[in-house]
């Protein structure tokens, strides 16, 4: 049975660095886009509130990834439901589900609103396909910290756009986004948390304040 990621929403400070395609996509989001021409997102335009949801409302690229994003989520809250998924679970992915659209409305704020709006949705996407198991995925591998049992990651590297890594410790699984970095491969996560891949060897930071150095197994 899938359960809920905790840190599933995505906040829109991070958004802005994670490493997302250009503005021209490919192949596909560009048919896509093309059929969006004269559809409407998953709201209501007329009643679109703020900014942001009157230009996504306006924007053929954005009301495409509004689409994909909700086409995604109404599949992964079936894939949760048929797993057997607590109503407490699915009541709390709505609720996070609420709290990334105001962060994704928070876009006015940025100094390019409609950049700051798509790096929102194509992170969400790639957080929700990773979270739900939507998206393909390898095997999961494990890192041992500085030979302490409790100190053992598991992560599972997903081909999203942008990539990401579902990672785990103990009881406790966050969904990271992949951010460029100078050297290896970095990740972030919600609040402060981070992870760094180099070959054989990694760092991550989880909470904040506590930074470890790890080993592939």
């Amino acid at each position: 049975m899938w359960r809920p990621i905790a840190g599933f929403a995505l906040a829109v400070g991070v958004v802005g660095c994670i490493d997302g395609s250009g503005p021209e996509g490919d192949a596909s989001e560009r048919d896509s886009l093309a059929q969006s021409v004269t559809r409407s997102p998953s709201f209501d335009c007329a009643a679109a509130e703020g900014e942001v949801e009157e230009l996504v409302c306006a924007t053929p690229r954005l009301v495409a990834l509004d689409l994909r994003l909700d086409s995604v989520w109404s599949a992964g809250m079936a894939r949760m439901t048929s797993g057997g998924a607590a109503a407490a679970d699915l009541d709390l992915l709505r609720a996070e589900q609420r709290g990334w659209i105001g962060g994704r409305n928070d876009c006015w704020k940025a100094d390019d609103v409609r950049a700051c709006t798509e790096r929102a949705y194509r992170a969400r996407i790639a957080e929700v396909e990773a979270a739900l198991g939507l998206a393909a995925g390898g095997a999961p591998t494990f890192w041992g910290c500085e030979g302490q049992p409790a100190n053992e990651f598991a992560v599972t590297f997903f081909d999203t756009d942008p990539r990401s890594a579902r990672i785990e410790r103990g009881d406790r699984q966050e969904v990271f986004l992949a951010t460029p970095a100078a050297s290896g491969s970095r990740y972030l996560g919600a609040f402060g948390k981070e992870a760094w891949f180099k070959g054989d060897e990694a760092m991550f930071v989880w909470p904040q304040t506590d930074t470890l150095s790890c080993r592939l197994r």
